[in-house]
């Protein structure tokens, strides 16, 4: 998005409550009213998640301020998965700092963790009457496996604190039990209570979350009175990935198309859960397009990338595929979003209704058929398919707990010219590894570069 040239954009420091300073940018519309926004763990005010929505509030012309939490970003102090409670005071100093500057915080805004403070901020303090939820969870007790593991988890209760390294050397934060106990002696549901009826709570989370399933969602609007919320098929605890590959490669001075498939996002038709097939022909729809107007596709990379395996089977145009966390068997991960007694459901009734919002929307409707559609498709013997000079690269997060990482080794065995990237402590998207995925991406496709050179000369 483009930046308005009206604003004015501006870095803010404000201490806190502790004596900690808390960076931020200003994005000044000149107007009394201002919107806070808050980053999720580990994450910080340049998140794509803040600056989008800073320039989004830009385009309609409301001002914003994105900071960093303590020990996020270029703010003061040391991370910690717990201080939820801390951060929704640093939410209130940054309040006040804009009161007494006869600002009016009309909606803040919080992403994963920085929604859980928003959260909290609204059941202590009640001088904000808008809070926008974005993936923030009903129970802080979820995610822990998935993103730090069983064993990490059962160490801390053992030796008081692990230490996690994000790269060779480097500590990157330290998760203490005393942190840990801080974090799970917060009652999400309790606290929203406490919240006044008046303010109204609009919860976004995304279909395909796995770090938070999209259940959470469902419990804040069994709680609060004045709550809507909306569910964004196919969208998972950032959906960043695609962004990020295409920033990565466009550095790279490569150049990408990412698109919508049919019945996701601003493409047209409807949401089906069994469509594998119909996506790989919207790649070749995109393909065909691109080589109409002189265009080589030098690659395919998908994020759970059965379209793009399918494609290659089918199709043998594409020397290059780049399988992001796809899954060799279909029926993996199918308990794990609808429940055990799903088949049963789906025999008794025919369907199963996924609603996208409180007002009875139906978002899409899981059928019989399409159930059979997705489970009618043998990965590994449309694997066979594939050309043997069609190289696939298979990257896989150490830590996915909706496809396990011994899954993708089932490729390497039917596939002849195939390579396995195992990403370690990264979960299904990549949620802490992004900067990993983006320089191995970025690399194959520069490999394939190089290749194709070599073999026109």
């Amino acid at each position: 998005m483009a930046q308005n040239p009206s604003f004015l954009q501006q870095k803010v420091i404000i201490q806190n409550k502790y004596g900690y300073k808390l960076v931020g940018i200003l994005h000044d519309s000149g107007t009394e009213e201002i919107v806070l926004l808050g980053h999720g763990g580990r994450a910080s005010k340049e998140n794509f998640i803040m600056t989008n929505l800073a320039t989004a509030l830009e385009n309609a012309g409301i001002g914003s301020f994105r900071f960093d939490f303590t020990g996020n970003g270029e703010s003061e102090g040391s991370f910690e998965i717990g201080g939820f409670w801390r951060e929704a005071d640093d939410i209130h100093a940054v309040a006040q700092h804009f009161l007494k500057a006869n600002r009016k915080v009309i909606a803040i805004v919080g992403h994963s963790k920085g929604a859980s403070a928003a959260i909290l901020y609204a059941s202590k303090y009640h001088d904000v009457k808008t809070i926008v939820n974005l993936s923030g969870t009903h129970d802080l007790k979820v995610g822990l496996v998935s993103r730090y593991g069983k064993e990490i988890l059962e160490r801390i209760r053992k030796e008081g604190f692990v230490e996690l390294k994000e790269a060779p050397g480097g500590i990157n934060y330290r998760i203490t039990e005393e942190s840990l106990k801080d974090r799970l002696n917060i009652s999400m549901l309790e606290e929203c209570l406490h919240i006044d009826k008046e303010c109204r709570v609009f919860t976004v989370h995304g279909g395909a979350d796995i770090l938070v399933p999209v259940v959470a969602a469902l419990e804040f609007d069994k709680i609060l009175p004045n709550h809507k919320f909306r569910i964004i098929e196919g969208a998972d605890h950032e959906n960043c990935i695609m962004t990020n590959l295409a920033a990565a490669l466009e550095n790279a001075e490569i150049s990408s198309f990412r698109f919508d498939f049919t019945g996701n996002g601003e493409s047209e038709g409807s949401f089906e859960f069994g469509s594998y097939w119909r996506e790989a022909e919207d790649i070749r729809a995109v393909a065909q397009h691109f080589q109409e107007t002189n265009r080589t596709v030098i690659a395919i990379v998908g994020h759970r990338a059965n379209a793009a395996l399918l494609y290659a089977s089918k199709y043998h145009d594409t020397k290059t595929i780049v399988n992001l966390s796809g899954s060799p068997d279909l029926k993996i991960g199918l308990e794990f979003r609808f429940g055990k007694d799903f088949k049963e459901r789906l025999r008794k009734e025919g369907f199963i209704e996924l609603k996208a919002e409180s007002a009875g929307g139906i978002d899409h409707r899981v059928t019989e058929e399409s159930l059979k559609d997705r489970l009618n498709i043998i990965m590994l013997e449309e694997c066979l398919r594939i050309d043997k000079e069609c190289r696939v690269f298979t990257v896989h997060g150490g830590r996915d707990t909706l496809i396990p990482v011994v899954a993708a080794l089932e490729f390497g065995k039917v596939l002849p010219n195939h390579k396995l990237h195992i990403i370690e402590g990264a979960d299904h998207v990549y949620t802490d590894h992004q900067a990993e995925l983006a320089s191995f991406v970025v690399h194959v496709i520069k490999e394939t570069l190089q290749m194709d050179l070599l073999n026109a000369t």
